[in-house]
């Protein structure tokens, strides 16, 4: 029992030795950064390759494609500041998960 004990502090002394040296920020800025990554590599090469078929698939021409892709933009420019407002009041604890709905 003791030699439990002693290795529970040990781990507890080295978990709090790493919170001191890490800072939690860049832990969620990585994390943030590899998302964007990953979402804005996919939206722009996979849009290349699926417009011509999602256009023949909608029997839509190019220009009103390119304007429901342009009204998407503007909606989410215009909700992207609301919802950095409300990270700034709420917090992440509520708003990440609320985002994740």
């Amino acid at each position: 029992l003791q030699e439990r004990a002693e290795d529970g502090v040990g781990r507890r002394r080295a978990c709090d030795a790493w919170r001191k040296r890490c800072f939690y920020g860049y832990a969620v800025l990585s994390a943030l950064v590899l998302v964007r990554v990953a979402k804005s590599v996919g939206q722009n090469n996979v849009m290349a390759v699926l417009v011509p078929d999602m256009l023949q698939d909608l029997h839509l021409a190019p220009s009103p494609f390119g304007l429901i892709f342009a009204l998407a933009s503007l909606v989410s420019s215009t909700v992207q500041p609301l919802g950095g407002m409300a990270f700034d009041r709420y917090g992440g604890r509520v708003c990440v998960p609320a985002g994740l709905l």
